[in-house]
């Protein structure tokens, strides 16, 4: 899985299912961005003590950046104020540099926004949710997914997989993740593997598993 979330690092009301975070404590504000730069945002989605608010379509879930205020969140980086006004936007946001989703009344984490967020044929998708439901698959026993750079569709969804036994062929395994996910998020490209490469924390380097590809 990639480097954790700056969600799971606040004070959030937490919620059961797979990816969800709930909503803030009244000291934090969320909003919910489609970003240019940190001069230049369009505001999606906003939750504060008032209540969360929607800027989109009625019937719409907001996808976008996440941008966060509040007593839980770090001034400035220690004698770098270059790398402060980097990370955080004009008036003042600190750009998590997370993707989420404002959905069923709750804020649901896609991923890192530089290596999670596959951008596929006009799709935006996540590659921690493909990760969790081929993982689901009897299959497979490990499985990291990251978008490939294609002429055509933007990016492809690829997979490194461990097998749980016998080596699936490409079609094969795509019948096999149709079952749990729709053709567009299904890997067009998979590489097998014995284990997969993590650092001394047991995490997967996104940027680094690209490269293997």
């Amino acid at each position: 899985m990639s480097e954790v979330s700056i969600l799971d690092r606040l004070n959030l009301v937490l919620c059961c299912c797979a990816g969800f975070v709930g909503l803030p404590f009244q000291s934090v504000e969320l909003r919910i961005v489609d970003l240019v730069s940190r001069d230049k945002y369009t505001v999606l989605a906003e939750s504060n003590i008032n209540g969360t608010k929607v800027f989109v379509g009625k019937n719409e879930s907001p996808i976008g950046d996440l941008l966060v205020k509040g007593p839980s969140v770090f001034r400035e980086y220690w004698k770098n104020p270059e790398a402060t006004k980097k990370e955080f936007t004009h008036d003042g946001w600190f750009i998590t540099g997370d993707t989420v989703e404002y959905t069923e009344g709750s804020y649901k984490i896609l991923g890192r926004k530089s290596v999670d967020i596959i951008k596929s044929g006009g799709y935006k998708l996540s590659a921690l949710e493909i990760e969790t439901q081929l993982l689901a698959l009897d299959e497979v026993r490990e499985v990291a997914v990251c978008g490939l750079s294609d002429p055509t569709w933007g990016q492809k969804v690829a997979a490194m997989i461990a097998w749980n036994g016998k080596e699936l062929s490409l079609n094969e395994f795509r019948e096999l993740a149709k079952k749990r996910l729709p053709a567009y998020a299904c890997p067009s490209v998979i590489k097998t593997i014995d284990e997969l490469p993590k650092n001394q924390l047991g995490k997967v380097n996104k940027k680094e598993l690209v490269k293997l590809f």
